[in-house]
């Protein structure tokens, strides 16, 4: 599956996601921040048996406000081979990324998408996928400039993809 390494990577860079937004002003609404495991019955791998699947769907209710503008919901996922569908109150607004990898995707929450007081999120899928759904979080688009941020990952004394270091 995913090395350690890798793991703790990720987790790092949706906390960086996160924190970055919060630098900007943005309001960080953590909705999902531990790991839940979804899928059928059967089990697709090894490294998965023995794990109970928390069924199809996962549904979580928190509290929020109602959105003017748009927002992002960006969800650390893994394993995603199936479609699995992204609702919020009933809309859907997309679906997780199609890749086994584990990786942070970023999903637009349309205006008018939340209301004031109880949401609903729900993430189902309705074939035999196991996946796992790291961590969720909704992020207030405060800063159009936020869109545009670049963040580049270089290795110490080295250059940057892309880029010719520092």
């Amino acid at each position: 599956m995913r090395s350690l390494n890798a793991s703790l990577f990720l987790r790092g860079v949706f906390g960086v996601v996160c924190s970055v937004a919060s630098i900007f002003g943005a309001e960080v609404k953590e909705i999902v921040s531990e790991a839940v495991f979804l899928g059928g019955e059967k089990r697709e791998w090894a490294v998965f048996e023995g794990r109970e699947a928390k069924g199809m769907e996962l549904r979580v209710k928190f509290e929020g406000e109602a959105n003017a503008a748009e927002q992002m919901l960006f969800v650390r996922q893994e394993d995603v081979k199936e479609e699995w569908g992204v609702s919020l109150n009933g809309q859907k607004i997309g679906n997780l990324f199609l890749m086994e990898a584990d990786l942070v995707h970023a999903l637009t929450v349309p205006a008018g998408a939340l209301r004031d007081g109880e949401n609903e999120l729900l993430i189902a899928g309705s074939k035999g996928d196991d996946v796992v759904i790291h961590s969720v979080a909704l992020v207030e688009d405060a800063l159009p400039s936020m869109r545009a941020l670049r963040i580049s990952v270089a290795e110490a004394g080295g250059a940057g993809a892309g880029g010719s270091g520092g």
